[in-house]
């Protein structure tokens, strides 16, 4: 048990640390957020695994990766230009030759802590649902994130499990027949929003009381 949740921990060190570096998340958030993760990570390898645990888990890492987006919009709208957060971004990473100045833009300056929390969800719901295959509400639940965050190839292997599992089901085939015709439109937007799925504008206070929901749950 303990060598499956160092595993998991130890994928999580580089995409996180991408995130502090960026400014997103403190160094303490970082902390509370790796502990927090850890006894989340213990719940699911229980002998008897609780459906709870694997959702609870799941809306937490949602509500996070929510505030991870309205702070990166925040970076770059509320707190400086465009430029400021690509020489802040430069300094933190000292690797970053003079003669890569160019590639560093809002549109191409991706790294490996953007879409890290959005695929931990989707980890989390591919566990669940190698335990409770035939439970439809799960493979829902997860097509429904799917949609939310953009992750639309995903999406289309999600369905398809679905189907395999519960071939006579006709809402999965009515949503799986919409999202092959129209689901692959959308993916051709921009790359930044395809991790962020914010799509009203949430107000200050809102933000702080979801990081207090975040580090209330260690």
């Amino acid at each position: 048990m303990a060598e499956v949740v160092l595993k998991i921990l130890d994928d999580m060190v580089m995409p996180l640390r991408d995130l502090m570096d960026k400014g997103i998340f403190s160094e303490d958030e970082i902390h509370a957020i790796v502990e927090r993760r850890r006894q989340s990570e213990y719940l699911l390898q229980r002998r008897v695994a609780r459906k709870g645990d694997f959702l609870r888990y799941a809306e937490t890492e949602m509500a996070m990766e929510r505030l991870r987006f309205l702070r990166y919009k925040k970076l770059l709208l509320g707190r400086g230009t465009d430029g400021r957060l690509i020489r802040d971004y430069k300094k933190k990473n000292t690797s970053v030759s003079t003669n890569e100045d160019k590639k560093y833009t809002k549109k191409n300056m991706s790294s490996i802590g953007d879409a890290h929390i959005v695929k931990h969800v989707h980890f989390i719901f591919r566990r669940a649902k190698r335990k409770w295959k035939d439970d439809v509400s799960l493979h829902l639940a997860h097509a429904a994130f799917a949609k939310q965050a953009r992750s639309y190839r995903e999406l289309g292997k999600i369905y398809a499990e679905a189907l395999q599992i519960h071939p006579r089901n006709t809402s999965l085939w009515i949503e799986a027949a919409s999202h092959e015709f129209f689901g692959y439109v959308a993916e051709e937007g921009n790359e930044k929003e395809r991790y962020g799925y914010v799509a009203e504008e949430v107000d200050e206070k809102e933000s702080f009381d979801k990081r207090a929901s975040i580090t209330n749950t260690i």
